[in-house]
């Protein structure tokens, strides 16, 4: 009798609920027949997100290694905005110092790259966790960090991105250091804004100028040669075969190389690299004292390679010495490289004093990338700090007082193998610490980090450098603060109107645990569901029991 009664007197309350417009889920719970609907459907909903969101994480997991990208803490890109084949030079060193410093990175090209132009993919050898993707032009991914390569060149997509994007921190490597659009970024809607440089003597000049600290750093790709020349054990450097860097270490001594290499029949020649323009470099110098010395240079293991693009014209190359030059134009950029790794030195032969003052020629980074040291004069060697050893043996080739150029090139080509191959070594230890300068500098800038309110000083480079992080910098003309920006006239860089901007974009810092950034989402939203669950049964007995 007790049941039944019970039972019947659920029946008349569900009766009476449902004549009230209620719904009884269970005994002594009654819900309004519209609240049930807001709550069905708000489940639904919920569902429905956590579904499509997952869906989208596994998806992104599998292709970038990531996660879930909506709970990432830090999201980093690099745009190069600059229409030129050397800044992909420039974009693969941040390429390098940035995927060993990441769990991911997405890397953002123009078509015409896309396709293998000059074969920048294979001269890259993009590592697993790097992805190429094509160049967005309308739609702006959202990043807390943007790194700009050359913006100067550019200053209207650079202000457009920023303000699609809303970046926290804003880093700017400027190549041309005299350009008027460099005070204009001053101006940009940015809570933080870093200015960097390729070399310290550059960040010097544009720090005088802005009278704000500017950072250099100088990343590098290293060039893998199929046949490597002097890589062997060194026996005028042993110092490197013990570096601290494992990576250093395995560039200098390869795993079959038991004894050193025969450099004679693996090297000959000197390299002139770069866009075929007589105002860069100082082409007539080097033809007249070839052209003096005759006979004298009958030596199979002396000629000039020049590489580049250009007006082949621009190089006026005199008759009488055409046999000894060898040009090679719009070569991909594997051959490139291998061509300069098989040579004894490159040239940077400067055409104007503006590469010493307030510009960067890019024969430094072909240099570092190819493992080819520089024939280079005291002036240069004095500016180009990072030339600059803590060893006793030099990463470059130095033009002794009293010599031409050709007298230098001459000694330097019947210098004995092991000097040739020590020289290289130290090259390629001393372009591990430039990488490892550069990924603590470009880190201690991002958000979190030490430099991130933009005060910090840059951290010291291993040995080398030190005290020259402030370069004195050469008094400015009103014409040297105007010049440069339209005209594009005295700059480095290899310009190509058939290039478009690339853009590198990391997905998240290495120091972001792992464990956090593939489960937080999923957890969160779970959490959510739960937190819902326990909202609408505690509404429904607070109703129930106010009825």
């Amino acid at each position: 009798p007790t049941e039944a009664a019970a039972t019947a007197a659920a029946a008349a309350a569900g009766a009476a609920a449902a004549a009230a417009g209620a719904v009884a889920l269970a005994p002594g719970l009654v819900l309004p027949r519209v609240l049930l609907v807001v709550v069905v459907v708000v489940v639904v909903v919920m569902v429905v997100v956590v579904v499509v969101v997952t869906a989208a994480g596994l998806a992104e997991l599998r292709t970038n290694k990531v996660g879930l990208l909506l709970m990432l803490p830090h999201v980093v890109g690099v745009m190069a905005v600059l229409r030129w084949m050397g800044l992909y030079e420039v974009a693969a060193g941040y390429i390098n110092v940035l995927a060993s410093r990441v769990d991911a990175l997405d890397v953002f090209l123009a078509a015409a790259t896309m396709r293998g132009l000059r074969g920048f993919k294979e001269w890259m050898a993009v590592p697993p966790n790097v992805r190429l993707l094509p160049l967005p032009k309308k739609s702006f991914p959202s990043r807390r960090v943007l790194i700009f390569l050359s913006p100067e060149y550019n200053a209207g997509y650079v202000e457009k991105t920023i303000k699609a994007s809303q970046p926290d921190t804003v880093i700017l490597l400027i190549h041309n250091g005299p350009s008027k659009a460099v005070e204009r970024f001053l101006e940009l809607p940015v809570r933080v804004l870093h200015f960097m440089t390729l070399a310290p003597h550059v960040a010097g000049y544009l720090g005088k100028r802005l009278n704000k600290t500017v950072h250099w750093a100088l990343p590098v790709m290293p060039f893998k040669p199929p046949d490597p020349c002097a890589w062997g054990p060194g026996p005028l450097n042993p110092a490197g075969l013990n570096a601290s860097s494992g990576q250093a270490a395995s560039e200098v001594r390869q795993p079959n190389a038991s004894a050193p290499l025969n450099i004679s029949s693996c090297i000959s020649g000197f390299a002139i690299q770069g866009q075929f323009e007589a105002h860069r470099r100082n082409y007539p110098l080097l033809w007249d004292e070839i052209n003096r010395r005759g006979d004298e240079l009958e030596n199979p293991r002396f000629h000039v390679d020049i590489l580049g693009s250009g007006d082949a014209k621009a190089l006026k190359i005199p008759k009488e010495i055409d046999g000894l030059v060898r040009l090679h134009h719009g070569v991909s950029y594997p051959v490139y490289y291998n061509i300069l790794h098989h040579t004894f030195a490159l040239l940077p032969l400067l055409a104007s004093s503006s590469y010493l003052q307030h510009k960067f020629t890019s024969t430094v980074i072909s240099s570092f990338s190819s493992g080819v040291p520089m024939l280079v004069d005291p002036k240069f060697h004095g500016v180009y700090q990072y030339l600059h050893t803590d060893g006793f043996m030099q990463c470059f080739f130095q033009q002794l007082p009293g010599e031409t150029l050709v007298d230098s090139m001459i000694r330097i080509m019947h210098s004995k193998d092991s000097y040739q191959q020590g020289v290289r070594e130290a090259l390629v230890l001393q372009r591990q610490k430039l990488n490892d300068h550069a990924g603590e500098v470009l880190l201690s800038l991002f958000p979190g980090g030490p430099g991130a309110t933009g005060a910090a000083a840059q951290p010291p480079l291993s040995g080398i450098l030190q005290g020259y992080f402030q370069a004195p910098s050469a008094g400015l003309t009103a014409d040297e603060l105007t010049s440069g920006d339209a005209t594009l006239q005295g700059t480095d860089a290899e310009l190509s109107t058939d290039v478009d901007p690339a853009v590198v974009s990391s997905q998240a810092i290495r120091a972001q645990p792992a464990s956090v950034v593939l489960h937080t989402p999923l957890v969160a939203y779970t959490a959510a569901i739960i937190c819902a669950m326990a909202v609408g049964v505690l509404v429904g007995r607070a109703l129930a029991g106010g009825r």
